[in-house]
Parts: C-alpha cells; sequence; structure tokens
C-alpha cells in the first residue's frame, strides 16, 4: 500500500496518512508515487460550492521549506479548516502529468526550458482536472475560501482576478494566475494547452529572428508571462467569454471588472484586482525597506481575499524579491 510524507508546517506536527486519505480534510498532504482522483467528485462539494473542498500549491523541494513558505501554507491551512492542502513538486507533477494529460508529455511540457512555465500550464489543469484553489507559494490567504463561495461565487464556475482591462488594446483583459479557484472540468482551463500552443510558436520565431537570443537570459524569462503565464492565461479567458460565452467584449468597460461583484459570463466570475489581486504594496515596501506584511494590507483593504507578495522567484532577477529564511525553529 502507497503511503505518503505529512509535512511539518510551523511547528504542527502531522501524522503520516494511508494515500486513500489524500482526498481527507484539514490536512496538509504531500503526495506519494500515484496521484488518484477522487472516486466521487461530488463528495468534495459543500452544499454551498461548485468547487471542491481543495487546494493546491507547488514547491521545487518540499522537504525543504522556507519559514516565509511555511507562514504562507499555514495562512490557508489556518483559514480553511475543512480543507484539504496539497503540496506538489516536480515529481508529484509528472506523475499527475502522465496519469491525466500524456498527451502533453513530451511535448510540450517537458520541453519548456523553465520550471516557471510548466507550473504555469500545470496550476491551470489541475484545476480542470480535479477543480478547487490554486496559489503560488508567495500567495497569502486573507478570508476563509467559504467567504469567497458566500459572497462571489454565485453562478460561478471559475472565478478569476482582473489585474487590469484596457479597453483600447488589443487583448484588454488581464487576470492574474496567482490565485485561481475552479470546479473541475472547465472548458475555459480546457483550452489553455491550445493558446499555450499558439503562443510558443508565435515567441519561438521571434526569438529565431532576434539576434543573440539566450534562451536563459531576459529573452527568453520575460517572454513566459505571455507563453504560458498570466497573459496566456488572460487570451483563454477573453477568447472563451467572447466565441463560447457570447459576451461582447468591445462594450465592456474597466468599471464592469472592477465593480465589487465583478462581471458574470458563462460560468466565470472576474473579480476586481482589490479583492483577487492585491499585494503590489507589500512588495513596494520591502524593495523600499519599509516593514509593510499582507497584515497590514488584510486591514486597510478588509474585503481583499489573498495578498500576493510578488517574491519573483521564478525570474532571473527581481528587485522586488524575498530573501528566503530557512530553519528548523521558523
Amino acid at each position: 500500500m502507497q503511503t505518503t510524507t505529512v509535512l511539518s508546517v510551523c511547528g504542527e506536527s502531522l501524522l503520516p496518512q494511508n494515500f486513500a486519505d489524500i482526498f481527507s480534510l484539514g490536512r496538509t498532504v504531500v503526495l506519494s508515487q500515484v496521484v488518484a482522483a477522487p472516486s466521487s467528485p461530488d463528495s468534495l462539494h459543500s452544499n454551498r460550492t461548485r468547487f471542491p473542498k481543495l487546494i493546491h500549491q507547488t514547491v521545487q523541494n518540499k522537504t525543504w521549506l522556507s519559514c516565509q513558505q511555511r507562514k504562507v501554507i499555514a495562512s490557508w491551512r489556518k483559514l480553511n479548516p475543512g480543507y484539504s492542502h496539497r503540496l506538489w513538486d516536480d515529481a508529484d507533477i509528472q506523475r499527475f502529468m502522465q496519469q491525466f494529460y500524456p498527451e502533453l508529455l513530451p511535448t510540450p511540457f517537458n520541453d519548456f526550458v523553465s520550471g516557471a512555465e510548466r507550473s504555469d500550464l500545470w496550476r491551470v489543469l489541475v484545476l480542470h482536472k480535479l477543480g478547487g484553489v490554486y496559489a503560488d507559494m508567495d500567495v497569502q490567504c486573507l478570508k476563509p475560501i467559504d467567504q469567497w463561495h458566500a459572497d462571489h461565487s454565485h453562478g460561478a464556475a471559475v472565478l478569476l482576478g482582473v489585474e487590469n482591462y484596457n479597453a483600447g488594446r488589443q487583448h484588454p483583459l488581464h487576470v492574474v494566475n496567482w490565485v485561481l479557484a475552479a470546479a473541475p472540468g472547465h472548458p475555459l482551463l480546457g483550452s489553455m494547452p491550445g493558446v499555450v500552443a499558439r503562443a510558443v510558436q508565435r515567441q519561438f520565431f521571434e526569438l529565431a529572428r532576434s539576434v543573440g537570443a539566450v534562451l536563459h537570459g531576459p529573452a527568453y524569462t520575460n517572454g513566459i508571462i505571455d507563453r504560458t503565464g498570466p497573459a496566456a492565461l488572460s487570451t483563454a479567458a477573453y477568447e472563451y467569454l467572447s466565441n463560447a460565452a457570447g459576451v461582447n467584449m468591445s462594450t465592456i468597460t474597466y468599471s464592469n471588472v472592477t465593480s465589487p461583484a465583478g462581471l458574470l459570463a458563462g460560468g466565470v466570475r472576474l473579480l476586481p484586482v482589490d479583492l483577487m489581486a492585491s499585494g503590489w504594496e507589500v512588495a513596494e515596501a520591502r524593495k523600499q525597506g519599509r516593514n509593510y506584511t499582507c497584515d497590514d494590507l488584510a486591514r486597510e483593504k478588509p474585503d481583499a481575499l489573498v495578498c500576493h507578495m510578488f517574491w519573483g522567484s521564478w525570474r532571473d532577477s527581481w528587485s522586488f524579491g524575498q530573501e528566503q529564511t530557512y530553519n528548523e525553529e521558523c
């Protein structure tokens, strides 16, 4: 019988669990050798929400977490005791892809140069297959997910945070991908591999035409946002809303997507930046040497659901970066 190793988070010891218990609630689970889909997805839904009670996060090395990462994990667990928290690493993600999306292996998934690209695509696919909430490791939870549902998910199978909307641009909608919530099987999420394939093809030729393009330099890294990151997800959302949901996006204004209720169409709710894309203030303060945390932001923006701290660990260089502290006693 397969077993999992269960993490100790912020000093809390968690007993090892049988692999069959990875869907059990209220504990952080580090995945074992196999990824299993739920035998009854409905069992993971409460009566109030269409989203499974799952929280997904990913790290490079799940056996050695920084104090900052542990604090982030603790924020999700503390505010969501009825949810199963899953910590995935590269090996877990490979097993997931082999089991559920073998058609994307080895190309394009394993051919991405950066692990950030694989993470970008995987987070959409894990929600497409299993559903729940995905959050980057620099995103602190500020409100219980059940409250997200109560306030914002009525009629929505996907929640996306809008960072910007500029009607004058060719692709005016810009959503974030550092936090996502979805019920499994939504076609917007299912369209992401096709969107990524088009972006990869386009940028391949752009790089090929550039003189001295270096894959591990800015010419490659700066394109990750467009190839697999929030710009690609924004394209998928824009195309889905325009084509499948029949929304005339040319009539949408900035006020439509920044109102407290956001915009609901085709089962997708777009939530404004202050609710689902807050946190830049924390990064700005860190760069300036000021002590301003997500807790401070939560007091100033009581309606914010999450706080994104912009650690930028996937970038070659990032002036807003957060140095990680590794200590057994955080």
